[in-house]
C-alpha cells in the first residue's frame, strides 16, 4: 500500500441488526437486502492478529471503530469483544509509537446493563452515543419512525447518559462522546443549542467540566434507500464554528466534525488524492463487516467486496481500496467529488480545521 498516514478501522460487530428503527438508516426496512449477522469469534480474532501484525511492521492505526451497519452493544458476547480490544492494546508492539483509540458507537440502548457497563470500564473504550435531539417526541421520531411517540427509550437513555458521565467523572470510563445522529437538517439546524444545553446540564450534575460532540454531515445514507434532497452534503460550518467552546452550566463544549478524526494534518488529505484512483474521504478507510469483508463505506447496502480480512492482510486491503474504482452506488453519492479537485477545495467543502 501507498497509503502512510494512521489508519481508520471501522469494524461492525453486528451488521445489520439493531434494536432502533432510524429513519435514515436502511436497517429494519421492508427493501433492506443487506447482511444480518453477528461477527463471530474467529473473525475478530483474526482481525486482531492482522492489525498487531501489521502495527509490528509499522503500518500506524489512529483508531479502531466496533461501530457502523448494527448496534454493537447487541452482540452477544460483547464483553469479550471489548475485553479482546483491550488485551489487544495490552500487547501493542513496542516498536509503533501510536497506540490506537478503541471505540463504539452505540444508541445508548444498553447503558445501564451490568455486563456491558463493567466491559466498558474494565477496558479503555470511548463511548459514542448517538444522541441527536433533546427533544423527546423528536428523539422517538427520528430514532423509532414517523409515527412513534414512545418517550420510553429516550429516558432509559438519558438515564444511562447519567450514569455513563458519573462513571467518567470518577476516571472509570475511558471518554465520553456525543454524536447529533442521524443528522437531519431542520432538527439540527433548530434544536442544537436546546440538546448540547441539555447534555451539558447533565455532564455539570456529573461534575464533568466538558463534553465531546461530534457533527455528521446532512445525509449520511448513500445507497438511495432513503431520499435525499440535498445536492450537496451540509458540514455545519457554521454550528462548529458558533458551539466549539461554547458554555452551558458551566460546562464547555468541544465539537468538531466527524472526518476530523480521520484526518489531523493536511498532508494526509495530499497523499489521499495522490494515491488513491477513486478519492473518498469514506472510502479511504476501511470498512468491515461482521463477515470481514472490506467495503467502500459504511452505507448498509454496499456489498462490493474490496477483500476480506481472512484472506487478506491491512496492506493489501489498503492497496485494493487505493486502486478501487467508482461503483454505481458511489456514483449518486451526494458526499463524493470531482476527481483533480484542490487539497484547498476539499477541506474547504468538508470544513476540516487542522
Amino acid at each position: 500500500m501507498l497509503t502512510t498516514r494512521p489508519l481508520y478501522v471501522n469494524n461492525s460487530l453486528s451488521t445489520g441488526i439493531c434494536n432502533y428503527n432510524c429513519i435514515l438508516c436502511g436497517i429494519n426496512k421492508p427493501n433492506y437486502n443487506g447482511p444480518k449477522k453477528f461477527q463471530d469469534e474467529e473473525t475478530t480474532n483474526l482481525l486482531i492478529s492482522r492489525i498487531l501484525q501489521a502495527a509490528a511492521k509499522g503500518v500506524k492505526f489512529r483508531l479502531i471503530a466496533n461501530s457502523g451497519s448494527g448496534e454493537p452493544t447487541l452482540h452477544p458476547h460483547f464483553d469479550e469483544k471489548m475485553n479482546e480490544f483491550g488485551n489487544m492494546l495490552e500487547n501493542w508492539p513496542s516498536n509503533n509509537e501510536l497506540t490506537p483509540e478503541i471505540s463504539i458507537e452505540t444508541n445508548g440502548s444498553r447503558l445501564l446493563e451490568t455486563r456491558i457497563v463493567e466491559a466498558l470500564i474494565n477496558n479503555p473504550i470511548t463511548v459514542n452515543v448517538s444522541f441527536p435531539t433533546s427533544d423527546v417526541k423528536r428523539y422517538s421520531k427520528v430514532m423509532f419512525g414517523e409515527n412513534n411517540k414512545n418517550s420510553i427509550f429516550f429516558e432509559k437513555v438519558v438515564k444511562g447518559i447519567r450514569e455513563l458521565l458519573n462513571l467518567y467523572s470518577e476516571g472509570k470510563i475511558n471518554k465520553v462522546c456525543f454524536h447529533i445522529s442521524p443528522p437531519l437538517a431542520d432538527m439540527t439546524n433548530f434544536e442544537l443549542s436546546n440538546t448540547l444545553s441539555f447534555l451539558c446540564e447533565i455532564a455539570s450534575k456529573s461534575n464533568v467540566s466538558s463534553i465531546n460532540v461530534i457533527m455528521f454531515p446532512i445525509i449520511s445514507n448513500r445507497s438511495g434507500l432513503i431520499d435525499c434532497k440535498l445536492n450537496q452534503n451540509d458540514s455545519y460550518e457554521n454550528f462548529i464554528s458558533e458551539f466549539d467552546g461554547k458554555i452551558y452550566s458551566g460546562v464547555k463544549v468541544r465539537i468538531e466534525n466527524v472526518w476530523n478524526r480521520f484526518f489531523k494534518e493536511k498532508k494526509e488529505i495530499e497523499e489521499m488524492i495522490n494515491v488513491f484512483k477513486h478519492p473518498c474521504i469514506w472510502n479511504s478507510n476501511i470498512f468491515l463487516t461482521a463477515y470481514g469483508d472490506s467495503v467502500c463505506c459504511n452505507d448498509q447496502e454496499i456489498t462490493c467486496n474490496l477483500g476480506n480480512i481472512n484472506s487478506d492482510d491491512f496492506e493489501t486491503l489498503m492497496l485494493k481500496k487505493e486502486n478501487s474504482v467508482v461503483s454505481e452506488v458511489c456514483k449518486s453519492c451526494n458526499q463524493r467529488y470531482a476527481q483533480n479537485i484542490s487539497v484547498d477545495e476539499l477541506i474547504s467543502e468538508f470544513k476540516l480545521k487542522f
